[in-house]
């Protein structure tokens, strides 16, 4: 500003020398105005090129962090797609060998079933034909096979509703991916595929009682 200030008072004592003194005081005074203006001009410019630095920093700062970010989420994207597939392959493989040991189970109980509803008819014809006073018709047997597989078709319902509310409980574990590799879910699902082979181990022996020899 004062380099400025010694080039106006310069150019104006110039001005002086060469313009005559009858028209020296409008001309200076246009003059002057004119390097007022021009110092404005020059002011802003100056203040539009200190802007334009400032806004370029911060588009640098912002470039940077953007490319921090990026790494960071690169990085977490890695870890990710390391851990999860082979955490979710366990769940899915545990899942089939639940789901296996349900439908072995379930083969087991069918069998115990037909075991007793073979008992039930044929026991009860024999039992009757003992007795003068009953009749051993195949219609009294069939009524009291037929009651009794009533009842054990109410207790299959129950069961089943059983089966399905831990069927449920444990689609909604599997469900959870949150928390993978503190072994949660997995336990859990050991834990029931546990419980099903000591049913059917049950079964088994049940049927063994009853007489049944096969695999």
């Amino acid at each position: 500003m004062c380099i400025t200030t010694a080039r106006t008072d310069h150019l104006t004592h110039s001005l002086l020398q060469y313009f005559p003194r009858d028209t020296r005081d409008s001309t200076i005074s246009n003059e002057l105005k004119l390097l007022e203006n021009i110092q404005r001009l020059l002011d802003s410019v100056r203040d539009k090129h200190d802007e334009n630095i400032a806004l370029l920093e911060r588009v640098n700062g912002l470039v940077d962090r953007v490319l921090t970010v990026q790494a960071r989420l690169h990085q977490e994207l890695q870890q990710a797609i390391t851990i999860i597939p082979p955490h979710r392959h366990k769940l899915t493989a545990a899942h089939c060998d639940y789901l296996s040991a349900m439908i072995e189970s379930s083969l087991v109980k069918i069998s115990l079933l037909r075991v007793r509803a073979h008992r039930s008819l044929y026991g009860a014809s024999s039992q009757t034909g003992t007795q003068p006073e009953h009749e051993a018709t195949l219609a009294s047997a069939l009524g009291m096979a037929y009651r009794k597989l009533k009842a054990d078709e109410a207790h299959m319902r129950e069961e089943e509703k059983g089966l399905d509310q831990r069927l449920t409980e444990y689609q909604d574990l599997l469900n959870v991916v949150d928390g993978c590799g503190n072994g949660g879910g997995f336990q859990q699902v050991v834990n029931d595929w546990t419980n099903v082979k000591k049913e059917t181990e049950e079964c088994r022996r049940d049927l063994r009682r009853l007489g049944w020899t096969g695999d």
